[in-house]
């Protein structure tokens, strides 16, 4: 794997260096702690440091189990990559190999870790407590220290804590697949017979399978897939071996061009490419996922602690040489597929095949951002427009940074090594048929389609309404049958992170207080502290039960006319509200309440501490939501979106809620 040597430093700090470190301190706190002197108590004495030396057994042990962990994942998982890289056959293996171990290390690494944090923090508190008379120099320092050493014990377990929660919200993002969206039609054989027999001809030649469909699309380029895959805006889901044609693309290029497009992509399905593919694809988005997650903690539960940074670089490390090889093997079945497109026309019209697909799709990228940033008046479309340019001015040039090198995840090679590997990299007549203006009549589009066909307008027609903001919601569509409104519309608040915590801190403060009398310590400045512990423990246990018996706050509810919140003193009217938007990010959900303007803005209960916002000159309320649940079962944040919105959607008779959508963009680090 190419590494920075920084990348490099961490992986070693994590895997080797810090577990290594603990160990050996773990071995010195052992063998070189002695008994405290200056104690009355010579029964405190002894059990402090029994205490003391389980706390350096702990701490050996767990940093011994974290290294031996961080170097089985290391070396296991490279030598899996190594192997995969050698042969692509042990791909498929490896990623499996990944995937089926990733979450078991993480977790008892992480446990490992953990424990590691918490028993040095309990042998270093009791060595400052039992080192330093109860009235030295500076007591409040020495006080303080021990509090920081009990801190931090503390903090290993809620890090862990939160983390074992993260980890069951990443078990549920791996069992959903995801499909690829399209924006695009259905290309039937009866509105396309030419193409259809020219597809079926190149299969027959390559003694490959026939596509079970093919898609006219726009924004993205040629390719192949058996994933299934969900067109725009219809929402139609397809199955089986899919080609997608852009549309811009087969415009500007000509028969034998466009016969070297398909041979390219159907290669894929002649050498086995599509099937190993989707069968490393399945474990590879698996694992994407798995990894996005790991990296978007707050919006997972907090995955990415500060305790797990050192498991997310051996993560990081073993997932980035396991890409390395899989984006090689998918560089080669490339190059296998241009020489096919070669030996279906030749070689330099498969190479200006390559160049002006990969520039038509420029253009078509150009056309879309103009289209969303820029004024173009009906009846443009991005289509049209692009194709009226490309009518009257030549493809434009590859520029540098489009034919430079790739990096070593990049799944396709750079341009300028396909066109070395077919042999014509320095060709000038390939540049220039690349660049020359088609001739009217003459495109594929022409051809096989027919420029006027119904169903190119009906993709540009579509394309417009998508990049528009009127809608521009199919991206983020939600639930309006209703059919679908859920009956339970009484959202509580997740108590169980509340339960855990008030549990943990008042075993502590009991165990605290308990300490501080048994040992003695209950004296003079330490008294108060000995008399506050048990009771802050007893509140916070009260608290736990209070909780865990009685029913969970009620946060938000929809009735048949109403929304109901616990942070507003006043219902808001479902007649009153003209939009509804979500945004989710650093793990919390807020609403996005817009009212009409005459509409009456309900008042806000000041002890929500900011959960509840009304805006008076926009007209908005904004309501923010931590975990939920039902009366029957836990939501994430995407299952409420989806519910609340069907049962605001469906009470609402359709006479309001212009438009629903949520913000789904990366969460911000918290």
């Amino acid at each position: 794997m190419t590494s920075s040597f920084s990348a490099a430093a961490r992986i070693a700090i994590a895997g080797f260096l810090a577990p290594a470190v603990c160990l050996v301190l773990a071995l010195i706190a052992g063998f070189h702690g002695t008994p405290a002197h200056g104690l009355s108590d010579t029964a405190a004495v002894s059990g402090l440091y029994r205490i003391q030396w389980i706390a350096a057994l702990a701490m050996a042990v767990a940093s011994a189990l974290w290294l031996v962990l961080g170097l089985y994942f290391l070396g296991a998982g490279h030598r899996q990559a190594r192997r995969a890289l050698r042969s692509p056959v042990y791909l498929i293996p490896a990623a499996r190999w990944l995937r089926a171990r990733l979450q078991t290390v993480l977790v008892i690494t992480t446990g490992a870790l953990a424990a590691t944090v918490a028993s040095g923090a309990i042998w270093l508190a009791i060595a400052l407590g039992v080192s330093d008379p109860l009235h030295g120099d500076f007591p409040m320092l020495h006080h303080a220290a021990v509090m920081a050493c009990v801190g931090l014990a503390l903090f290993a377990g809620f890090d862990l804590f939160q983390f074992v929660a993260g980890i069951r919200a990443l078990r549920r993002t791996l069992d959903v697949e995801s499909v690829i969206q399209v924006a695009g039609q259905l290309l039937t054989e009866s509105a396309a017979p030419a193409l259809w027999q020219a597809v079926r001809h190149i299969a027959q030649v390559q003694d490959t399978q026939l596509p079970d469909q093919i898609v006219l699309g726009f924004v993205e380029g040629a390719f192949i897939t058996a994933a299934p895959v969900r067109l725009q805006p219809a929402g139609l889901d397809v199955h089986g071996c899919t080609l997608h044609l852009p549309l811009l693309t087969i415009a500007h290029l000509d028969e034998v061009e466009c016969t070297a497009l398909i041979a390219h992509e159907l290669s894929h399905v002649a050498n086995a490419d599509i099937e190993q593919a989707i069968a490393l694809g399945t474990e590879q988005r698996a694992i994407a996922r798995s990894y996005a997650a790991l990296e978007n903690s707050t919006a997972r539960a907090q995955l990415n602690g500060l305790l797990t940074q050192p498991v997310a670089r051996l993560a990081e490390s073993v997932i980035a040489a396991l890409d390395c090889a899989v984006a090689r093997d998918r560089r080669a079945a490339e190059y296998r597929a241009d020489r096919a497109a070669a030996d279906a026309s030749s070689a330099p019209i498969a190479a200006a095949t390559i160049l002006r697909a990969a520039a038509s799709q420029h253009v078509a990228q150009q056309a879309i951002a103009a289209f969303q940033n820029g004024p173009i008046t009906p009846p443009q479309r991005p289509f049209t427009a692009s194709d009226a340019w490309l009518s009257t001015n030549a493809m434009p040039g590859m520029t540098l940074a489009d034919v430079i090198a790739p990096d070593p995840h990049a799944r396709h090679p750079g341009l300028n090594e396909r066109l070395a590997a077919l042999g014509i990299a320095d060709d000038r007549h390939v540049y220039a048929r690349a660049e020359r203006i088609i001739a009217p009549g003459q495109s594929a589009l022409s051809r096989y389609i027919g420029p006027s066909a119904p169903i190119v307008e009906q993709v540009d027609r579509d394309l417009a309404h998508l990049l528009t903001d009127d809608y521009a919601r199919w991206l983020h569509e939600l639930v309006r049958d209703k059919q679908a409104t859920p009956v339970d519309n009484s959202y509580y608040a997740d108590m169980r992170a509340v339960i855990v915590t008030c549990a943990v801190v008042g075993v502590a403060c009991l165990l605290g207080g308990l300490f501080l009398f048994v040992s003695g310590y209950a004296t003079d400045d330490l008294l108060l502290p000995a008399i506050v512990a048990p009771c802050v423990g007893l509140l916070s246990l009260g608290l736990a039960a209070w909780r865990l018996l009685g029913t969970p706050p009620v946060v938000v509810q929809v009735t048949d006319s109403a929304i109901i919140s616990r942070h507003l003193h006043d219902s808001i009217p479902i007649d009153a509200l003209d939009n509804i938007r979500f945004d989710r990010r650093n793990g919390q959900l807020s609403v996005y309440l817009q009212l009409h303007e005459q509409a009456p803005l309900p008042r806000c209960r000041r002890i929500t501490l900011g959960a509840a916002q009304c805006h008076a000159p926009s007209q908005h309320v904004v309501l923010k939501f931590g975990p939920l649940r039902t009366a029957t079962e836990r939501l994430s944040h995407e299952r409420f979106v989806e519910r609340f919105s069907a049962a605001v959607q469906g009470r609402a008779a359709g006479a309001v809620l212009d438009t629903l959508a949520i913000d789904n963009s990366p969460p911000e680090r918290g």
